[in-house]
C-alpha cells in the first residue's frame, strides 16, 4: 500500500497466524519512529555523558534496547473482519476486536505530530454493557488507520 505516501504494509508475523481462512489483512499500522521520544532523548543524553563517564554508555545501550522493545512488540492489522492488535513493552497482549465493538474513535495530533504524519488514536470499545478505552500512541498515518477501521463498520455490499 504505497499510494498517497503511505508506507508499505508492515509485516505482522504474530498476527498472520490468527487469520481465519477467508480473512485477509487490508492495512497494518506502525508506530512512528519518534514513538517513545523521551526514551530516545535519554539514550542520547547518556551517550553524550558517556564521553566523560564510560559506564553510562552501557546504561545508554540498555535504554536503547528498552526503547526498541515497543517497536518489536507492536503489531496492528485491520483485516476484512476485525482489528488484530499485539502490543506491550515487557508483557505482550494480543487481542482481536470486531468492527461492531468499536463504539467511537478519536485522532489527536499535536502541532509537532501533524507534519510528521503521526498521532494518537483513541478507541472506545463496547464490551457488554461497559465501554473500555484503548489508546494507541504515536501511530504513523493515523487517519489511514481510521479509514481502514471504518471499512469494518460498513454494511456488506450485496
Amino acid at each position: 500500500m504505497k499510494a498517497n505516501g503511505l508506507p508499505p504494509l508492515a509485516p505482522v508475523p504474530h498476527l498472520v497466524r490468527l487469520l481465519a481462512p477467508d480473512e485477509a489483512v487490508i492495512y497494518t499500522a506502525k508506530l512512528h519512529p519518534l514513538h517513545g521520544w523521551p526514551w530516545l532523548l535519554a539514550v542520547l543524553l547518556l551517550a553524550v555523558a558517556g564521553w566523560w563517564l564510560k559506564p553510562l554508555w552501557l546504561a545508554s545501550a540498555a535504554l536503547l534496547v528498552l526503547y526498541g522493545l515497543a517497536f518489536q512488540n507492536f503489531e496492528a492489522a485491520v483485516t476484512t473482519r476485525r482489528l488484530l492488535l499485539r502490543q506491550g513493552r515487557f508483557g505482550v497482549s494480543t487481542e482481536g476486536i470486531l468492527g461492531e465493538k468499536i463504539a467511537e474513535w478519536q485522532v489527536i495530533q499535536r502541532l509537532v505530530q501533524r507534519p510528521l504524519r503521526a498521532g494518537t488514536v483513541r478507541l472506545v470499545l463496547k464490551e457488554g454493557n461497559t465501554l473500555r478505552p484503548l489508546t494507541l500512541l504515536w501511530l504513523w498515518h493515523p487517519f489511514s488507520f481510521i479509514e481502514a477501521l471504518e471499512t469494518l463498520q460498513m454494511p456488506p455490499r450485496g
